[in-house]
């Protein structure tokens, strides 16, 4: 973290951000603010100050200022995060762009999601400019304080591969969102590509499973969103009891196993009426066949 004067005032957010001690936390930035303000990480520091105290607004306002700054920073050195175009960017420009617009998606996804659906799309475009040999090497610089109590001391960094798998969820999420289930469920779908990407001789750690599970979980709810019960049921049995996930999902996961429950007992309501019916279809049919047979008895007794 110590990589310009502001450094020191940066680190000791991250020991009194996970306490809630938000003014504390804001007195560290002001003073870091004095020492470096141009230094994006001030403000992206701010946006999660502001999101962790539930300021979504001025949150997205500071992330917003932070993405602005390291562009800007970016293009001194000759290279857009921006670009349209397939020039390489290097791993931590990325990945700290990543991580910043991660963070103003999950506070817009609900409210705003075609905002946050354009920040995703704006993440999942660096991919292809990304060195693939450090696709899944931890990239410090990206790192952002937030209240999760793991914070302290200070967590592994995450690597460019994991923040495209949740960029790519969060785009699925925000699609979702505005109800556009076939285009939720086609990004959702490619989540699961980032752990074939994995070289075999990298752990990528536990963390990649997050993504993964809640993609399906979410695919499952756009399923049942668009009245597709059977499919649903059928991508529910491969569900399983997935861990960390976040709130949010971890009640998303809970509507969706009441609903899935439901649909069984419906279904198998209407298995048993259907029993029911054919049962007595078939006692009706044998009734009419034997009155058929007496009939046809009757008639062979009568004299010629």
């Amino acid at each position: 973290l110590i990589q310009s004067t502001a450094g020191p005032a940066l680190k000791c957010v991250w020991f009194s951000l996970p306490r809630t001690k938000f003014k504390t936390s804001r007195e560290y930035l002001a003073l870091a603010t004095k020492y470096d303000a141009a230094d994006p990480r001030v403000a992206a520091y701010f946006g999660a100050v502001a999101g962790a105290d539930e300021k979504v607004d001025i949150a997205a306002a500071w992330y917003s200022v932070a993405s602005a700054l390291y562009e800007a920073s970016a293009r001194m050195e000759g290279v857009s995060a921006n670009s349209a175009e397939p020039s390489p960017i290097r791993a931590d420009v990325a990945a700290t762009m990543l991580n910043v617009n991660l963070r103003a998606m999950h506070l817009l996804r609900s409210t705003q999601p075609k905002i946050a659906e354009t920040l995703a799309r704006n993440n999942i475009a660096m991919e292809g400019r990304i060195d693939r040999s450090v696709l899944f090497t931890p990239v410090a610089a990206s790192m952002l304080p937030d209240l999760d109590a793991n914070q302290i001391p200070v967590p592994q960094a995450d690597h460019p591969g994991y923040l495209l798998s949740v960029s790519r969820l969060e785009l699925g999420r925000a699609l979702l969102a505005q109800e556009k289930y076939d285009d939720a469920i086609a990004e959702l779908k490619k989540v699961h590509m980032y752990r074939a990407m994995v070289p075999s001789t990298i752990d990528a750690g536990s963390k990649m499973q997050y993504p993964i599970a809640s993609a399906g979980i979410y695919m499952i709810s756009a399923m049942l969103a668009k009245g597709d019960n059977d499919q649903a049921v059928e991508h529910y049995r491969y569900i399983g009891r997935p861990r960390g996930l976040d709130e949010e999902t971890q009640a998303e996961l809970v509507r969706i196993q009441g609903l899935i429950e439901q649909h069984r007992a419906d279904g198998q309501n209407q298995s048993d009426a259907d029993a029911v019916r054919q049962q007595r279809e078939a006692m009706e049919a044998a009734a009419r066949e034997r009155e058929r047979q007496n009939a046809e008895t009757e008639r062979r007794r009568r004299p010629r």
